[in-house]
């Protein structure tokens, strides 16, 4: 009977009879495929990634306006003109 030598589990090489099957070839070859990474971003992690491209809010401006608004002095005429002109131009 014919020998090959092998190398066991433990790196010491010892003598397998030739005709012997190798038992991790026993059911074929082994067909490795590779899969594909993936990520799935939420809602809310999508809101927060946006909320970087809003611009700072001017909090002084906001309670300056509140309270001409609350005044009653807001509301004037070249304001309002200048809104509808504005408001023109972006369509």
């Amino acid at each position: 009977m014919d020998h090959v030598e092998a190398v066991g589990r433990l790196g010491v090489p010892h003598r397998v009879p030739a005709d012997k099957p190798n038992p991790a070839e026993a059911h074929g070859p082994v067909a490795r495929t590779r899969g594909t990474d993936r990520a799935e971003i939420s809602d809310a992690a999508q809101a927060l990634s946006r909320r970087s491209e809003i611009p700072n809010v001017r909090h002084d401006l906001i309670e300056v306006l509140r309270g001409e608004i609350a005044a009653g002095t807001y509301e004037t005429e070249a304001k309002l003109q200048q809104a509808v002109d504005e408001m023109l131009l972006d369509l």
